[in-house]
């Protein structure tokens, strides 16, 4: 999670590859990014039910 954090304004490519390939030796597991995403994405509608899909899908960043 520290990593994560230290690099969430990363551009890189090799640290995309990490978490969509995965790293055995960082102990990544394989689309990392894709169950990141699917985790934010189910707080925030759990946090945010009034929230249509049409409209967070085109918020900005908090």
């Amino acid at each position: 999670m520290i990593e994560i954090r230290q690099h969430r304004d990363s551009l890189s490519v090799d640290l995309y590859y990490d978490f969509h390939l995965g790293n055995d030796e960082k102990r990544i597991p394989k689309w990392s990014n894709d169950k990141v995403g699917r985790m934010i994405t189910e707080r925030f509608m759990t946090n945010q039910p009034d929230v249509e899909a049409e409209d967070w899908t085109m918020m900005d960043e908090l």
